[in-house]
């Protein structure tokens, strides 16, 4: 496991009106996986602990990620406690320049409201509003789970 410098997530997020983007080309390979944590996850367990947690993982990322925020919470992490870890299940035969075409075709969507639908996503609540990002409380319409989704403003563009 590999840590990455600190900092990007601030930057994504949109504290400056200008987007720098860091990127890294890497070879993937089905069963990979990605962790994503803020500060308040990684700040507060070491590194041979969350490693330890991934290597364990009991076949359930979202298990394991709940409980990596949950072991930082028991640890004094008085910060947001995020964590998320994407598996790669398998990999498109797909060339790099054609995934990257497609997704320049790929709109930022306007501010949302209750009952607007989106990605096959309905929107039932509004849970934050700013000048950066939308939060909205979400029901998958294919399974009724509610979910949260976060999208970029386009007042920053």
């Amino acid at each position: 496991m590999s840590c990455g410098t600190s900092g990007y997530l601030t930057r994504a997020l949109g504290i400056d009106n200008r987007l720098d983007v860091d990127y890294q080309s890497l070879s993937l390979e089905a069963g990979d996986l990605f962790l994503l944590t803020t500060d308040g996850v990684h700040d507060y367990l070491p590194q041979d602990q969350i490693a330890a947690r991934l290597e364990k993982g009991d076949h359930n990322p979202e298990k394991t990620a709940q409980t990596l925020c949950q072991e930082a919470l028991n640890s004094n992490s008085q910060d947001n406690a995020t964590s998320l870890i994407v598996s790669v299940t398998e990999l498109p035969m797909k060339s790099a320049l054609d995934i990257h075409k497609k997704t320049l075709d790929c709109a930022i969507p306007p501010a949302l409201k209750v009952n607007n639908t989106i990605d096959g996503f309905k929107v039932v609540n509004m849970l934050n509003e700013s000048s950066r990002s939308y939060v909205y409380e979400v029901i998958e319409k294919g399974t009724g789970e509610r979910l949260w989704n976060g999208y970029y403003s386009l007042d920053n563009f």
